[in-house]
């Protein structure tokens, strides 16, 4: 991937997040998952001014019930405004 393409995918993905309502200084969770998607958001969180939260992505087997458990732990920490894991959606 080039640094162009790179660019433009955060570009989008910044567009993404602002479409949903989400303003500037605003936290928005970011389930760490594939790397692709994530670094493009992450990258897209903070070019449209929002403060990316990374959150631990699922576990492909089994501790479902902690995984919950350190997702609703960051919510009731980091009060994000929005969550994203394969899509972008506001909270």
């Amino acid at each position: 991937m080039t640094r162009h393409q790179l660019l433009t995918e955060a570009r989008a993905s910044a567009a993404a997040l602002r479409a949903l309502g989400l303003r500037p200084g605003e936290r928005v969770a970011l389930a760490a998952g594939d790397p692709r998607p994530f670094v493009r958001t992450f990258l897209g969180a903070l070019w449209a001014g929002l403060v990316p939260v990374p959150v631990p992505g699922p576990p492909i087997l089994g501790r479902r019930g902690g995984w919950a458990e350190q997702l609703a732990t960051v919510r009731e920490a980091a009060r994000p405004a929005g969550w994203w894991s394969t899509a972008p959606s506001r909270s």
